[in-house]
């Protein structure tokens, strides 16, 4: 969760500061799939699009290409 902070801090390109109404996307691995990860994301106005641990597997097992 540290190194995920210290990244979202460091990002070398300027973004437009999210609003309420337009969110701007977080899209993250099953290796974030954390309440914590979260709540941190949504505290700088983010929205997590996280992958959960059990749907990737699921995704490959229907469409193993």
């Amino acid at each position: 969760m540290k190194l995920l902070e210290e990244t979202l801090e460091s990002t070398p390109i300027a973004r437009p500061i999210p609003g309420d109404e337009q969110l701007q996307g977080l899209c993250l691995d099953r290796g974030y799939d954390y309440d914590e990860i979260r709540q941190l994301a949504v505290a700088r106005r983010l929205q997590p699009h996280i992958r959960t641990r059990g749907q990737e597997i699921a995704d490959k097992v229907r469409d193993p290409s």
